[in-house]
């Protein structure tokens, strides 16, 4: 129900359960780490994706790789638009073998991806372009012009964990 679109106390009214309870139960499934990817991956697509944490001034920006042949999500991390934060990124999938990483146009993958495997061009992004519009559209604290917000950045990690784990189709572990 969280993943499609539902918050904590819509859930707890339906299930007639305290939305603490509902909280808790999300945080403790969605606290696991992502499985690593063990099949080959010809391209990445990396991309950012913004969002706030309290208020509408405190920008978070989740920064996304996506194998775009296998259509899944790889990895992602949060933080803000610099280069510390996609250098984050790619120690979280240099292991990989791939042929190119395609990405727009910001300065910033230019300092970390090996420029000879390195695609810029906002039309090589439609793949990870779509996978954000899937995330506005699953989870609520995503969406643009809204009053919906998340009041912390370890929500986000933990709401991103359930949604990659859904959209790619991961075996369920408890």
């Amino acid at each position: 129900m969280y993943l499609e679109g539902m918050w904590f106390r819509q859930i707890g009214r339906i299930l007639d359960i305290s939305h603490v309870t509902v909280y808790k139960c999300i945080r403790k499934c969605g606290s696991s780490s992502l499985p690593c990817t063990s099949s080959p991956v010809k391209v990445v697509e990396l991309d950012e994706l913004h969002t706030y944490v309290g208020k509408k001034r405190n920008y978070r920006w989740i920064w996304f790789a996506v194998d775009i042949l296998g259509k899944r999500f790889i990895n992602f991390v949060c933080g803000d638009r610099s280069t510390a934060t996609g250098l984050k990124l790619w120690d979280k999938i240099k292991h990989l073998q791939v042929n190119s990483y395609a990405t727009d146009c910001w300065r910033s993958y230019e300092d970390f991806l090996p420029s000879e495997k390195h695609i810029q061009s906002k039309k090589e992004t439609y793949t990870v372009e779509s996978y954000n519009s899937r995330v506005r559209h699953y989870l609520a604290r995503f969406k643009r012009k809204t009053k919906c917000y998340s009041k912390s950045v370890e929500m986000i990690g933990i709401s991103l964990n359930l949604l990659i784990i859904k959209l790619n189709n991961y075996t369920w572990y408890t």
